[in-house]
């Protein structure tokens, strides 16, 4: 089989996250390779056109998608997708239609919410007391995107200084309990793995902003790190089971994660959903994969397996 692999064209001025993009696209090279597959690589730029002539001129049989952002831009990530799923050219993951759905975190938390799922609160209207906590989250991108610990402050600072100047940000409430991510995979999810906050200072916002996810040498990455679940907590069963609700209701194949914060009295609420996430060995989804016996080369085997749906 021939495979051709979409991926946002990387620019010397990207950030890390974007950059990341790369350590993708060479493991599932590697894999391709390791499973006796042909590819090419085809980045992606807001030419749409382009890739999809290089598509046809490759005569693939399928597109391994790993578009995380398009022109930098993660509300773009589903543009060429749409185009393939217009054309029923197969590809890995989602349709077009579902990356652009749960790219956006007001529809993810209506959706949910619709269907009886827990996710934080909003501030708007919500009768909250000046020294309870909000977040600020970007609408239309990665859950980390612009977040900092000043990302999280006082509704009563929300309210006097922030509320007005949030465009193309949201607030939530802040939950500070137990954080834990349920990998999926083909409609089946796996062991759920907790990320964890190591000797954070009192006041100090547990959160996986830019600082812990990418700054090597800060506090925040050396401070955090990340552990496969015991199947018998109480808190893992309940998030699978949650995270089984969550694909239906969204309607996602292919893989990735569904994010959760546990409240206080370990209600756990839906923070974010994740389509197409990091494939790198040191990535939660990889690191439940590995927990239950799959290597990376098991996972692209699997994911290119998908019967992938086609909508005209």
């Amino acid at each position: 089989m021939k495979v051709a692999i979409f991926f946002d064209e990387v620019k010397p001025q990207d950030i890390l996250d974007d950059r990341d993009v790369m350590q993708q696209v060479a493991i599932v090279v590697n894999s391709l390779k390791a499973l006796g597959h042909q590819y090419v690589l085809i980045p992606c730029t807001l030419n749409l056109q382009a890739a999809i002539d290089a598509l046809m001129q490759s005569e693939s049989d399928i597109v391994f998608n790993l578009l995380d952002t398009l022109d930098s831009k993660d509300c773009l990530a589903h543009l060429p997708i749409e185009v393939l799923d217009g054309m029923l050219y197969p590809h890995t993951g989602p349709t077009g239609q579902e990356i652009a759905y749960t790219t956006n975190k007001f529809y993810v938390r209506n959706t949910l919410t619709a269907n009886g799922i827990k996710v934080p609160g909003s501030p708007y209207g919500s009768g909250m007391k000046d020294d309870e906590l909000v977040i600020i989250k970007a609408i239309q991108a990665d859950g980390s995107y612009g977040m900092h610990d000043t990302s999280v402050m006082t509704f009563k600072q929300f309210r006097e200084d922030v509320m007005l100047t949030m465009d193309g940000f949201f607030a939530e409430r802040y939950i500070s309990g137990r954080e834990i991510t349920v990998p999926f995979l083909n409609d089946s999810v796996y062991t759920p793995v907790e990320i964890i906050y190591v000797n954070y200072p009192p006041g100090k916002p547990k959160i996986l902003g830019q600082e812990a996810k990418w700054k090597v040498g800060s506090f925040e990455h050396s401070h955090t790190t990340s552990e496969v679940m015991n199947v018998l907590d109480p808190a893992a069963i309940e998030v699978s089971e949650i995270a089984r609700q969550c694909l239906e209701i969204c309607n996602l194949p292919g893989w990735g994660r569904i994010d959760f914060r546990l409240t206080e009295n370990n209600t756990p609420n839906v923070i974010d959903v994740n389509c197409n996430c990091c494939l790198a060995k040191d990535a939660w989804f990889m690191q439940s994969m590995a927990f239950e016996g799959m290597n990376i080369d098991n996972v692209i085997k699997a994911i290119l397996e998908q019967k992938q749906r086609g909508v005209a």
